[in-house]
């Protein structure tokens, strides 16, 4: 949450995958159409990462790539980063 306090109002973006998605290695990085490479603030969480010991772990690197634009968390409380005045963006 902190992270997310150091954002202006309504300039972060909540990415959620769910707990049933897996994603690939190549599919998670700093140019997932996302908007990590723009000037934008986002939250990309996967809010109950796969517990399965085959469940793919983030890129190395990928936290200190998009740490300005997005933050990467593999769980969050979603209803307090809903209700949060950074998040809506329009």
């Amino acid at each position: 949450m902190k992270w997310l306090s150091e954002r202006p109002r309504g300039a972060v973006a909540y990415v959620s995958f769910g707990s049933l998605a897996e994603l690939e290695a190549e599919k998670i990085n700093g140019r997932t159409g996302l908007g990590f490479e723009e000037e934008q603030h986002l939250l990309h969480t996967s809010c109950g990462w796969s517990e399965k010991k085959t469940a793919t772990k983030l890129p190395k690197g990928l936290a200190e790539e998009i740490w300005e634009k997005g933050f990467v968390v593999a769980w969050c409380p979603q209803l307090e980063v809903l209700a949060h005045e950074a998040v809506g963006v329009s």
